[in-house]
């Protein structure tokens, strides 16, 4: 996975690892010193994921853990203050995705909880403020299919479904909800 100045790298074994800026926490390693050689941030994880500034990881037990920048409050944790190590944010976690300040996963039970920044819509909860605590992403809820994964850009986000089709929010200047049509932020199909 790679954010803006930082990349990560999980192993078959587990293991995570990154390198690169840590100006804000990126590296999780309790400190603000870049490397240029890989460190070890976590083991027990299966997934990772990185954002702009900000970084995740699933562990084994379906622990949701974040570090890095928390200029918008995609900690979850009620702050705006860096978390320079991975912090819990979530259990029962099954995917998780990330944009430019923002934070979106998926729980087992197949709700969509997201948290940071929301400006565009990028939260999917039908306002632009910003959060700090996680909320739940609207109108994904279906009796027929269950969100299976994620995706993030910048500034929107994608749902995917069992039976292929996709739900998408956030920012649409350029088109990429991909509901053909045109705007500052959208929330469809």
């Amino acid at each position: 996975a790679a954010g803006r100045f930082f990349s990560l790298f999980l192993t078959s074994n587990g293991s995570l690892y990154g390198f690169g800026i840590n100006t804000n926490g990126e590296l999780g390693q309790s400190n603000r010193i870049s490397s240029a050689v890989p460190v070890l941030i976590k083991t027990g994880v299966k997934y990772i994921a990185a954002g702009w500034e900000h970084a995740a990881a699933i562990d084994t037990s379906g622990g949701l853990w974040v570090w890095g920048d928390n200029s918008f409050g995609q900690m979850g944790d009620g702050t705006l203050a860096d978390n320079l190590f991975p912090r819990l944010l979530a259990t029962e976690v099954k995917d998780v995705a990330l944009g430019y300040g923002f934070t979106v996963y998926l729980l087992n039970d197949g709700t969509v909880e997201s948290v940071g920044r929301n400006d565009l819509g990028q939260l999917g909860v039908g306002n632009t403020s910003n959060a700090s605590f996680h909320q739940t992403v609207i109108g994904l809820a279906r009796l027929d299919a269950q969100v299976i994964q994620l995706a993030a850009g910048g500034f929107h986000a994608m749902a995917l479904y069992d039976d292929s089709e996709i739900y998408s929010w956030g920012n649409n200047e350029f088109g990429q909800i991909g509901n053909n049509e045109w705007g500052p932020w959208q929330h469809k199909t």
